[in-house]
């Protein structure tokens, strides 16, 4: 085996989607206030019409690009150039291999983290620890119903989840950038990247 590739052999590697199968979800979404999604986003980013904040915790036991593990994230949501989409504010992960594919293709801003999910029945818990903080838990009762009547139209309308067996596609907005090793400034001009996730109920 040669660390040297040919373009051939990198062409091989390529692939045109990352696919998560059997995936488990704990997402957790909240109305907040305008004046805090304005304050944390960063330009030419803008608040959506609809101040939402999530997070999910989530465990990935199979993918096509070989590796199981975990995952944790905020997001707020956000408007770019009339498209509304997901603004990644924080993310962890428990394996470098996916830390370093989200953060150096996506701009995921990934860090390694201890990341717990269980479900017992209908009772989930889930947790995010990072350096002896825990930046996030959740615990969640499955009953199948919204806290709030009117929030499964409000998150279709905005494409947040998916209506009856229709496959639904999220953005997400993230700014990719690199750090110069002169230690002034950036290896290249910061760039804002366009994701699109597709969720398949």
């Amino acid at each position: 085996m040669s660390f040297v590739k040919n373009l051939d052999e990198i062409e091989k590697k390529r692939k045109e989607t990352y696919d998560f199968y059997s995936a488990e979800m704990l997402l957790v979404l909240w109305e907040t206030k305008p004046e805090i999604v304005e304050r944390l986003l960063p330009p030419p980013l803008k608040p959506a019409k609809i101040p939402i904040a999530h997070a999910f915790i989530a465990n990935y036991p199979k993918t096509n690009f070989g590796l199981p593990y975990l995952e944790s994230a905020l997001f707020l949501r956000a408007e770019f150039n009339g498209e509304e989409g997901n603004y990644c504010l924080a993310m962890h992960v428990t394996d470098d291999m996916a830390l370093a594919g989200g953060r150096e293709w996506f701009g995921y801003p990934k860090k390694m983290a201890n990341i717990h999910l269980k479900r017992d029945g209908n009772d989930v818990k889930g947790w995010s620890e990072r350096l002896g903080t825990r930046y996030f838990e959740v615990r969640a009762n499955l009953s199948g119903k919204f806290n709030d009547m009117e929030a499964p139209k409000i998150l279709i309308g905005i494409g947040m989840v998916p209506s009856k067996m229709k496959n639904t596609v999220n953005v997400s907005f993230n700014y990719k950038h690199f750090l110069a090793p002169e230690m002034r400034g950036f290896d290249y001009k910061p760039r804002l990247i366009r994701e699109e996730v597709e969720f398949r109920p």
